[in-house]
C-alpha cells in the first residue's frame, strides 16, 4: 500500500492482507501542525468475527483517525504532553503548550518535533501488532472503539 493513508486506512489494509505500507501521513499532519492521539498502550482484547471482517475494513476507511490540532488556542496553556503514555522524544520533553507556541510563531522546531512524536506513534501501533501476544482482531476491535 503505497498512499498518503491515515492510520485507518494502514490499518484496514493490514486487515485485508497487506504487509507493507508506505505512507507519508505522519509527515503531513505534523506539517499541518496536528498530531496522532492514540495511547496504544492501552490496548484491551476483544474479537471480531471472520465475518464482519468487510464491515470492520468498511468502519475504519470511513471514520478518520483521532489526532490533535495544536494550532487550537485551547492548547496554549496546556502542561500536558501530546499523549500521556507516549514514550517518545517529544511527549518526554515538550507539552502542548510549548507546541503551540511554537506553531504560532511559525517555528520550524515545532514540525520537526510533531514528526517525531507522530512517527513513533505510527510505528508503536505497528509495533504492537508484530508482536506474537497480539491478536489481530483483538486490536482492531481496541482501535475501533477506542481510537
Amino acid at each position: 500500500m503505497s498512499s498518503k493513508g491515515n492510520l485507518n486506512e494502514a490499518l484496514a489494509g493490514v486487515l485485508s492482507g497487506m504487509d507493507v505500507i508506505q505512507t507519508t501521513y505522519p509527515f503531513d499532519l505534523a506539517h499541518k501542525g496536528h498530531s496522532i492521539d492514540v495511547e496504544v498502550e492501552e490496548c484491551k482484547p476483544g474479537k471480531v468475527e471472520e465475518a464482519k471482517v468487510e464491515e470492520v475494513v468498511a468502519k475504519l476507511e470511513k471514520t478518520l483517525p483521532r489526532v490533535k490540532d495544536l494550532n487550537d488556542a485551547s492548547f496554549a496553556k496546556s502542561k500536558e504532553p501530546l499523549v500521556k503514555s507516549c514514550k517518545c522524544y517529544t511527549c518526554q520533553n515538550y507539552n502542548c503548550g510549548y507546541l503551540h507556541h511554537l506553531l504560532d510563531v511559525k517555528e520550524m522546531n515545532a514540525t520537526i518535533l510533531l514528526i517525531i512524536h507522530n512517527l513513533f506513534s505510527y510505528d508503536e501501533v505497528f509495533r504492537v501488532l508484530r508482536e506474537p501476544s497480539t491478536d489481530l482482531d483483538s486490536f482492531i476491535h481496541w482501535y475501533l472503539i477506542n481510537c
